[in-house]
């Protein structure tokens, strides 16, 4: 079948086929460049109310707004249209986690009460106040967020006969093995002759456009839910709101029935865990793992972030313990962010970076310099394995792929974001499978992603995993190019060394100065670090200061005359456990010459270092200096500042009547962020 798509040209893919006899179809699926980045689905919007709150619907499915139990909220809801609503987590919104989740840098990973996550559908003659209705929602006291429901797209592109393989040796019995050049570029076959730590098999969530599960070499590999399987048709058995889902659920036709009818999916599937050593096809990257289809993406390569998310809490509620997600889209959310929250608190989260040759870091980078550089979400997520496409067997960035400029561990987002692609791994001319027998070569980063899923899968069987941390950090150091997932395996406590990274510092001058927690000249200053720690424990923690900066290999000296420092070394005073945040005990301290000038900015270097740490971390820090005369409050006598004097406001000016404050011509007076003069009555 030929899909008709608007203003998008059929891309045509390279195809080998086994098993059907028919010609090949034009198949198409989307390059995001060629949509609008930031498209949403219009009249339709993401709404979560506060779990703690008297808001209160039953809306499992979509279904004709009644009413929120709260008047305000109906009022408003009267008033902009709602017309239909739909909760988007009724499985695992209000699960319990039961633990602390972390990311493997450190960050908290926000477990929210999801159960009061709704879709809106405005009438269509309101769709186009959508963003108002947003502000208006964001306004209610019962509302934690509300936002657009934006547009993601599937990772794929069509196979380029220029691009070279890798040499293979046949390793089983599969005739088109010797075509998958990228099982041998990451290592796996090595790890699947290690011994299985269960006999229990994997479970792949295949967050796509489908899978064709009659596939013959997908079908023994489809996972089952026994409970429907072995219960009565037309009927819920198992209670979890979705009849017959004895092989998965699509959320695009709302039905049982997960067929491909763009192949994405399917291609997908088979690199993941297509059967091994049946005679036929390809082997998947890992072949004793069960494939969950959850259908999440239209036949044109294109869905939303609320069908994603309840396609999330299907996989999560339904035991996957790996969710695929070759799917993607520059619009950040937070509902989708959130919901990968909760999942992350049980299974593996791997997402495909994207094939627009974007850099992560926004506006600017080396190698794009274009200014349209973002991330992709949800790739970019801390708690989410980001996989980048690669082209060779070396781990060489494909020409198209999405990728990190400042590495898997490093970020020059704020602390609350903390976006990183992790991994790479073969992207190119990936043969798998496809819908009716079929097999086909694709590109994208959409094939490194299953790749990554399956390979994930596989050491979950052979390796004893304390914690995704653990497993996120083994997997980034130990990657060599591409994700060795064989030396991930070998990796011991042993192995894995602290890697401190400076947040901030907490900088107090109560020692001898004006309490005010700023640097002035001629104050002691105490600088109290805060590090983050990954991959393995640190103790004796220890750090220091030093004047200047490292340029480009080159040492900058500032003004040395400018600070004294107190001491060489202060000792943090406590150990630093795997993928933690603290404050030291202890302070690095130094004295501001009291006649360095206002608004002088100093810059210095902080290091540190611990017990089986490899090399010392360094980086820059600015101190800005105050010296001046600091002003602020109620004037009580008349005053008059001068031309020779610096003068800083600190506080609101207060000038009651009958008192009077010149300023002669000339006379500098800098105020801090939000003060100001203002008459006062007496």
């Amino acid at each position: 079948m030929k899909h008709n798509l608007i203003f998008l040209a059929a891309l045509m893919f390279a195809t080998t086929s086994l098993f059907a006899q028919s010609a090949d179809n034009e198949d198409e699926v989307i390059k995001i460049d060629k949509w609008n980045q930031n498209a949403y689905r219009e009249g339709e919007i993401l709404v979560k109310f506060k779990a703690d709150g008297v808001v209160q619907m039953r809306a499992p499915r979509k279904a004709k707004f009644a009413t929120s139990q709260v008047n305000a909220v109906d009022a408003l809801f009267e008033e902009l249209g709602v017309d239909s609503v739909e909760q988007l987590m009724p499985m695992t919104g209000h699960k319990n986690v039961g633990r602390r989740v972390k990311a493997y840098n450190g960050k908290d990973v926000e477990v929210k009460d999801l159960s009061k996550l709704y879709r809106l559908t405005l009438k269509a003659e309101k769709a186009q106040t959508m963003f108002d209705a947003i502000d208006k929602l964001k306004a209610q006291e019962e509302v934690e967020f509300a936002e657009p429901n934006y547009i993601v797209y599937t990772m794929a592109l069509p196979y380029d006969e220029d691009i070279p393989t890798a040499d293979q040796q046949t390793y089983t019995s599969e005739p088109l093995y010797s075509q998958q050049w990228g099982l041998q570029a990451i290592n796996l076959p090595a790890l699947w002759d290690k011994p299985k730590k269960s006999s229990k098999r994997p479970v792949i969530a295949i967050l796509d456009t489908g899978v064709d599960i009659e596939h013959p070499d997908l079908a023994a590999n489809i996972w089952t839910n026994t409970a429907e399987a072995a219960g009565i048709a037309g009927q819920d058995d198992d209670a979890n709101g979705f009849k017959d889902d004895i092989h998965g659920w699509s959320f695009i036709d709302n039905h049982s029935v997960t067929g491909d009818f763009n192949g994405h999916g399917t291609h997908c599937a088979g690199i993941a865990a297509a059967v091994g050593n049946n005679g036929i096809g390809i082997t998947g990257a890992n072949p004793d793992a069960l494939i969950m289809p959850v259908t999440v993406m239209q036949s044109n390569g294109t869905g939303d972030v609320a069908t994603i998310v309840k396609g999330i809490d299907y996989a999560a509620a339904n035991g996957a313990d790996v969710i695929s997600m070759s799917i993607g889209g520059y619009g950040y959310s937070i509902a989708e962010e959130q919901a990968l929250g909760r999942a992350y608190a049980d299974a593996v989260l791997v997402a495909a970076a994207g094939n627009d040759f974007k850099c992560i870091i926004p506006h600017f980078c080396s190698i794009n310099k274009s200014q349209d550089n973002s991330p992709m979400f949800p790739a970019a997520f801390s708690f989410v394995l980001g996989v980048e496409a690669s082209s060779n067997a070396q781990g060489a960035l494909a020409g198209f792929s999405n990728y990190d400029e400042d590495g898997p561990i490093y970020t020059t987002f704020n602390e609350s974001e903390l976006y990183n692609y992790e991994l790479r791994a073969p992207g190119t001319q990936i043969m798998s499978t496809f819908p009716g027998g079929r097999y086909k070569n694709l590109n994208g980063t959409s094939m490194a992603c299953p790749l990554v899923a399956g390979a994930i899968s596989r050491l979950l069987q052979t390796k004893e995993t304390h914690s995704w941390e653990l497993l996120f950090g083994d997997l980034i150091h130990t990657r060599n190019g591409n994700i060795d997932i064989l030396s991930a395996y070998n990796i011991t406590d042993a192995d894995r060394h602290p890697e401190l990274a400076l947040v901030t510092a907490n900088l107090t001058d109560t020692a001898s100065g004006d309490g005010d927690n700023r640097a002035d000249a001629g104050e002691t200053i105490e600088f109290y670090p805060i590090f983050k720690n990954a991959w393995g424990q640190a103790e004796n923690v220890r750090f220091w200061m030093k004047t200047g900066f490292e340029n480009q290999g080159s040492w900058v000296w500032d003004d040395t005359t400018l600070v004294q420092h107190l001491q060489d070394t202060a000792y943090f005073g406590k150990p630093i456990s795997s993928y933690a945040k603290a404050t030291s005990l202890n302070p690095y301290r130094i004295i501001i010459s009291p006649d360095c000038a206002d608004g002088r900015q100093i810059n210095m270097t902080f290091y540190a270092k611990c017990d089986n740490m490899i090399g010392i971390m360094s980086q820059r820090v600015t101190i800005t200096v105050e010296n001046g005369v600091e002003i602020g409050g109620i004037i009580s006598e008349d005053m008059t500042l001068y031309p020779n004097v610096h003068y800083i406001v600190t506080n609101n000016i207060g000038i009651p009547s009958g008192k009077t404050l010149t300023i002669k011509p000339g006379t500098v007076v800098r105020f801090k962020p939000g003060t100001m003069f203002s008459m006062a009555q007496s």
